[in-house]
């Protein structure tokens, strides 16, 4: 009695696990690459949302850093706003 060849070729469920252990690995990445692009610089962030609503309602909006007045103006460039001279009997910090 002949021996059976065995087929070659991949069966169906060696397939589906194959795409079940490439899904997995591709959500993971995905998860580290959403964690990655998270704002990392909170005045970065400010800055863009300054820049959104000053686009959005079309006037400038003025944004208080730690070293800086900025002013963002409506069509998206930042400009520093210029110094005031301090009164008279104050320091500048």
């Amino acid at each position: 009695m002949p021996a059976r060849a065995r087929p070659r070729g991949v069966t169906l469920v060696e397939l589906l696990v194959t795409l079940v252990l490439l899904g997995l690995l591709a959500s993971a990445g995905f998860l580290s690459l959403a964690a990655a692009r998270a704002p990392v610089d909170p005045a970065a962030a400010e800055l863009r949302r300054a820049m959104r609503r000053a686009v959005s309602e079309r006037r400038v909006v003025a944004l208080r850093t730690d070293s800086a007045w900025l002013r963002v103006l409506p069509d998206g460039r930042v400009l520093e706003a210029p110094r005031l001279p301090h009164p008279e009997g104050t320091h500048a910090p």
